[in-house]
Order: structure tokens, then C-alpha cells, then sequence
């Protein structure tokens, strides 16, 4: 009894020690492994296995020990590398062990790091990683961190060694000659770091934690995959399946989309990353067929888009609000593109349909050069100031470009907005820079109302031109009109930083025609104007050919002629110069000049409510365009001459009649001047009257009189 207490003290002993030991890190077992490799090699005809050690390790989430056997190199019968991993566990046939025989079931990799490159040719090679620590070393289980940026992963790939994919696939399915792992039923990879590698379309996918179940089936294999994608910004999850069929050599991939953003995936497209970030997150299925080569004989994908935006450059537009989509592509087997179909996004309260399809231009050597893209978009409310409360109705978008994926560079072939019989056509290029997009463009404009006008005007654009329209016009329309922008990349955010944009880089010219709008403060509006516009980098102008302005009292000012213009637009402050001739009677211009902005009348001390006749007058403000606009920083002059005058009881007794006189109204105070009849008789008057409360009034009347005429007068000499 002594004896047996003493035995299972003993083993309690080294059982303890045995777990304190394993505490501290893996317990290598290397007197076993010329054993275990010998029998695992015996049971792998065609195939060798190598281990650098066996250790039995405690599981990090469960704490439960595993034999596990350490890095594992996988090569068929030539030496050519199948697999490595810098751990592994196998699953054994316990009937086989009372043959004393090692016979694996099941293979499980353990934190591999796989590279998978599909080559020009369509041919896919798989790599492998380096070597694990040993046993007596520190081994770091998390993958290391990989920079998103597509040279540093192809540098990566040269620290991998390649491997034949054919091999490891006949291995998998047990065709031809290799049955080596016939015993195999399942065949795991877990906490493996995959990279994806393409080079004919340039891209490269990296999958930092990945799980992969390899199931031997009659026809091949299935393999089960779920994996988090590190993509620039949130990871996107992705669950599926592969069906190999030995048979046919083809593929059928089946594959569940989690929270998939667009803008993240395709950080090297200058058009998507940068001109058009496409932020929606995709959730859905897609479902492919490939043959051997590793060549897409047909594919489909159905998704779901969550809310989100397209991101436009802030020198075009702000983003565009999406609340959700739907979105369907299918392969197009003649020319390698998608075809988008059934897809439809709501936007503003209204859902756009969307067709077109992607296809790739691709040089000699198969190499992606570039991706043509056509788009029809119908039913869209637009709006390029990023808010969906005032968006515009639009008929239909038609797209055709072109978008570089080896160099910054959009094409547009051909790009049409339509709403109703209102239009917009262009073509041109976006390139990329350092700090701004070059932008080369020329179109035409077709009787675009003021509204649609506000929505497509990009912000970047004349910005201070673009809010007084903004904040100024009301409604009018552009007839026609011909554009061109001609900004170098760089060139745009040089020009803020100096606050001066060249003439030459932006030409706009159009007509207008029934505008309404206003110019300064609560002045009554300026109605059915119609004239000519130019914007360039640096200036914009109107030249008005008509229009009139409507007093609340129901008489109207017609306006001749004028013009608008505005300089140094990307200056701390932009002048604006307003300039009007205009014709109305005379209490409709008095009405005007006394509005409570102006207050031009009411500062001469003249009772002008009993003054008549016709008016043409010259009027002209000139102001910075700043918000708070101070009045004293606004200049007003106003140059009328009034023909057929009459003033009742201009002073005492007096009537003035037959008038033609000239008002001055500018910097230096009010000037009236002219010649008229004073209760019948002819006289030459003059008044004056200098700038400011309490100015000195002086007035002058020069005429000849008899002794009856100064009666009349009720002058009395002496």
C-alpha cells in the first residue's frame, strides 16, 4: 500500500512539474519525432513530411494541452514544396495504432502564410512562408502587419517559397498518381494569413485571419473558407465555398459579401479612390465557374447596399447621400468585363436605375492597362451641394470613359445630363497630383434653368461667384452655352494658396434669358432680365440687354442696359460692380432711391412726393461681396436726368413745370441742376448738397424778371 502511495506521489510529483514546465511555453517531445516522421512518411507514399519538432503546448483559449507538431514542410515525390506551416496537428485512425502503425486522418495547418498568385498567363502559383521559431524560442502567433499598399505585399512575395497549385491540387482530389493522402478525409488551415496576388488586373487582397476545411468528396473536393479581408479601411468578411471536380477540372465558387466598401478595395484606381469614393457598404452572394487555368467561365453577384455616400473631390462636389441600393453584375465571358443590371440606389428620396457595364482594356502581355466604363442612370435626384432637401429631378445621366489603373487618369468619352429638354454635354480628363487633380474639360449647356444650374455647379469653380448666384438668383435659365477648364494637377491648390487663379484656366460663356435676381440687400429684384455671361479663372461678367424692376408701389423701372462684374474671385475680399441704365417716371425712381438700403432721397431735406416726369438714369454700386456687407463700404452714384418736370409748391407758392434737370448722387453728395419754369417764368436752377448729416446746402436760381414777374414770384425788391 506504502508502495503504491508512493507511486502516485511520484506521479502527482511529475504530473505537477510536467504543467508548471508547460506554463511556461511548449514542451518539445524531439526524442519522438524520427519515429513519428518515419511512421507519417511510411503512411505517405509519393509525398515526405519533415518536422523541426514535436511539443505538446496548451491551447491559448482553453488552456487544454495539444501535441502539435512544428514547422511542417509538405513535398511530393520530386522535392516541390506543397505546404509549410509553422504548426500542425494530425488526427490518427486509433484502429491503426494496434498495428503500431501511424496512419493520419485528418491534417491540420496551424498560422500558415500563404501567398496565391494568379500570373499573367492565368496560371496560379501558391507560396509559402519562412521558417517558424523552435521550440525554445519565442514564437509570435499573430500575423505580422502588412502595409495596404499594393508594392509593398508584391515585395512580400518574394519571401515566399513558390509552389506548384497543380500539384496540391491533384493531391487534394487523389488523381493521377498522387494517393499519398488518400487516408486524409479532412484537411484544415486556421489562423492563416492569405495574400492574393493578380497580377493581369493588378490587384492584391490580404486576408490576415483566415480559416480554410478541405473535404475529400467522390467527384474532388470542397473547400470551406471564412475570412476577415484587410482592405484600407474596415475589414470586410467573406464566407464561401470552392467545388473542385476532378472530372471536369473546373471550379464552382460560392461566396457570402459582408460589409464590402468599394473605395477600400480599389485604392490604386485613381477614379474610384480618389474621383469617385464609392463608400457603401455591400452585403450579399456571389457565385463564379472557373476552368483549370483559373479562367472565370461565368460569374454573378447580388448585393445589398447599406446607407452611405459617394465621396466626390471637395473641388467638384460635395458627397452624394445614398440611403440604400441594390446592385447586380454578371460576367461577361467575351470581353472579361460586368454587366450591371437591376440595380437601383435612393438617393433624395427618389430611386435612380442604374445600367452599364465595366470591361478591361488590357496591353499585350494581358496586364490591366485601364477599365472602359459606360453608365445610364435614370430617374436620379442630383444635387452637388451634398443635401438632399432642394434636389433636382434629373431625366437621365449617360457615361462613357475610361479609367487608368496604371497611372492617375480619368477619361470622360462622353458624359450627358438631362432633365427634360435642358442639357449638359462634356468630355475631358481628370489627372492626378500631389495636392490637386488636373482638370481638362470642354462642353456645351442647353437651357438649363437657374435651379439645375445651383446643383451643378462645381464648388471649386469661381466658389464667391457661385454662392452669389446661390444666394442671388432666383429663376432665369441659360439658353446655350460653351465651356472649357484647363487646370494642370497642382495647379488648383497653388492657385488657393495664392489666392489667384489664371484667367486662361477657366472660359465659360453662355446667354441668359427670363433671370431673376437680386444684387444688394432687400433692393426689389431684378425681373425677365435677359444678356450674356463670361467666367474666367479670375473674373465673371454679365452684360444685361433688358429687364425691369417692379417697386411694391406697382410702377416699374425698365432697365436698358447693364452689367455685372466681379474680380479677383478667389481674393479675401471679390469686388462686385453693378451698373444699370435704366427708364421709368420719375416716382418710381425716387421710390427706388429711398429704399431703406439706399436712403439717397430722403438725405437732400426735399419733399420729392409732388415731383413728376420721365427718367433715365445711370446707376451704379460697387461693394466688396463680404458677408455683414457695412453700408459705408458700399458706394452708390446715380446720374438721371429727368425731361418734362414738375414739382407742385416746390417752395412756398411756387410750381415748377417744363423741367429738364439733371440729378447727382455719388461720393461727394446730391447736385441738382437744369433749367425749368418757376409759376411760368424760365430759370436756371442749381442745387447742392455735400455727403453727411448736417452738410452745408447751397442753391442758386438764375432767371431775368419784369416787375410783374417778381410780383408773381412774390419777390420784392427794397
Amino acid at each position: 500500500m506504502l508502495a503504491l502511495i508512493s507511486v502516485l506521489a511520484a506521479v502527482l510529483i511529475v504530473g505537477a512539474a510536467f504543467f508548471w514546465r508547460l506554463s511556461r511555453g511548449p514542451v518539445t517531445l524531439a526524442f519522438l519525432k524520427p519515429t513519428i516522421e518515419a511512421e507519417i512518411n511510411k503512411n505517405f507514399s509519393g509525398l515526405s513530411v519533415k518536422l523541426d519538432d514535436i511539443v505538446i503546448e496548451r491551447d491559448a483559449d482553453s488552456g487544454v494541452p495539444h501535441l502539435r507538431l512544428q514547422n511542417v514542410v509538405l513535398a511530393d515525390a520530386s522535392g516541390a514544396l506543397l505546404a509549410r506551416a509553422p504548426r500542425a496537428a494530425i488526427g490518427i485512425d486509433e484502429a491503426a495504432l494496434f498495428r503500431a502503425s501511424i496512419v493520419p486522418t485528418t491534417l491540420e495547418l496551424i498560422g500558415p502564410r500563404i501567398l496565391a498568385k494568379r500570373n499573367l498567363d492565368g496560371k496560379i502559383e501558391l507560396g509559402f512562408g519562412s521558417r517558424a521559431a523552435g521550440a525554445d524560442e519565442v514564437v509570435d502567433l499573430e500575423p505580422a502587419p502588412i502595409d495596404d499598399s499594393k508594392a509593398d505585399r508584391q515585395g512580400s512575395a518574394a519571401q515566399v517559397a513558390p509552389a506548384e497549385a497543380g500539384s496540391i491540387i491533384d493531391v487534394l482530389a487523389g488523381t493521377g498518381s498522387q494517393t499519398a493522402m488518400s487516408s486524409l478525409g479532412d484537411i484544415k488551415v486556421t489562423e492563416a494569413s492569405i495574400q492574393l496576388l493578380d497580377e493581369a488586373n493588378g490587384a492584391t487582397w490580404f486576408a490576415p485571419d483566415a480559416d480554410l476545411q478541405f473535404k475529400r468528396t467522390a467527384y474532388g473536393f470542397i473547400v470551406l473558407a471564412q475570412a476577415k479581408i484587410a482592405s484600407g479601411g474596415e475589414p470586410w468578411r467573406l464566407e464561401g465555398s470552392i467545388t473542385y471536380r476532378k472530372e471536369q477540372r473546373n471550379y464552382s465558387v460560392s461566396a457570402s459579401i459582408f460589409d464590402l466598401v468599394p473605395a477600400n478595395v480599389s485604392d490604386e484606381i485613381f477614379a474610384l479612390a480618389q474621383f469617385a469614393k464609392v463608400k457603401l457598404p455591400l452585403s450579399g452572394h456571389a457565385e463564379a465557374e472557373l476552368d483549370s487555368k483559373g479562367r472565370v467561365i461565368k460569374a454573378s453577384a447580388e448585393l445589398a447596399a447599406a446607407a452611405g455616400e459617394v465621396g466626390l473631390p471637395d473641388y467638384l462636389a460635395q458627397p452624394i447621400i445614398v440611403d440604400e441600393g441594390t446592385l447586380r453584375a454578371d460576367y461577361d465571358p467575351a470581353t472579361g468585363g460586368a454587366v450591371i443590371s437591376e440595380t437601383s440606389l435612393l438617393v433624395g428620396g427618389s430611386r435612380a436605375q442604374l445600367t452599364g457595364r465595366l470591361d478591361p482594356i488590357r496591353a499585350a502581355d494581358n496586364r490591366l492597362e485601364a477599365i472602359k466604363i459606360e453608365l445610364s442612370a435614370r430617374n436620379v435626384n442630383l444635387d452637388a451641394q451634398g443635401t438632399v432637401k432642394d434636389a433636382v429631378a434629373v431625366d437621365r445621366i449617360d457615361f462613357s470613359g475610361r479609367a487608368a489603373t496604371d497611372e492617375a487618369r480619368l477619361e470622360i468619352d462622353d458624359l450627358i445630363v438631362m432633365s427634360g429638354n435642358a442639357g449638359v454635354r462634356l468630355r475631358g480628363r481628370f489627372t492626378g497630383g500631389n495636392e490637386s487633380a488636373g482638370i481638362q474639360i470642354g462642353g456645351r449647356v442647353r437651357d438649363v434653368n437657374a435651379v439645375l444650374l445651383k446643383k451643378l455647379w462645381p464648388p471649386i469653380i469661381a466658389p464667391k461667384t457661385r454662392k452669389w448666384v446661390n444666394d442671388n438668383v432666383i429663376a432665369g435659365r441659360v439658353t446655350d452655352g460653351e465651356f472649357r477648364v484647363d487646370i494642370a494637377p497642382d495647379e488648383l491648390a497653388a492657385s488657393l494658396r495664392a489666392r489667384k487663379l489664371a484667367d486662361k484656366a477657366i472660359d465659360f460663356r453662355f446667354g441668359l434669358a427670363d433671370v431673376t435676381t437680386t444684387y444688394f440687400k432687400t433692393l426689389p429684384a431684378m425681373q425677365k432680365a435677359n444678356g450674356t455671361a463670361v467666367l474666367t479663372g479670375d473674373s465673371f461678367a454679365i452684360a444685361i440687354d433688358r429687364g425691369e424692376v417692379t417697386m411694391p408701389s406697382g410702377q416699374t423701372i425698365g432697365v436698358q442696359s447693364g452689367s455685372v462684374k466681379m474680380t479677383a474671385l478667389l481674393a479675401v475680399e471679390t469686388l462686385g460692380d453693378f451698373a444699370f441704365k435704366v427708364k421709368s417716371q420719375a416716382q418710381a425712381l425716387l421710390e427706388y432711391a429711398n429704399w431703406p438700403d439706399l436712403k439717397l432721397v430722403d438725405s437732400t431735406g426735399l419733399d420729392a412726393s409732388r415731383l413728376s416726369g420721365d427718367t433715365a438714369a445711370d446707376i451704379r454700386l460697387t461693394m466688396p461681396l463680404i458677408k455683414g456687407l457695412p453700408r459705408d463700404r458700399v458706394q452708390v452714384t446715380v446720374a438721371a436726368g429727368i425731361t418734362s418736370a414738375e414739382f407742385k409748391k416746390i417752395t412756398g407758392n411756387i410750381d415748377l413745370s417744363d423741367g429738364d434737370v439733371k440729378l447727382a448722387v455719388g461720393p461727394e453728395g446730391t447736385a441738382i441742376t437744369g433749367s425749368a419754369r418757376l409759376n411760368g417764368i424760365p430759370a436756371n436752377i442749381s442745387w447742392k448738397k455735400g455727403k453727411g448729416k448736417g452738410a452745408i446746402q447751397s442753391a442758386t436760381l438764375t432767371t431775368k424778371l419784369d416787375d410783374k414777374q417778381r410780383e408773381k414770384l412774390g419777390v420784392k425788391l427794397g
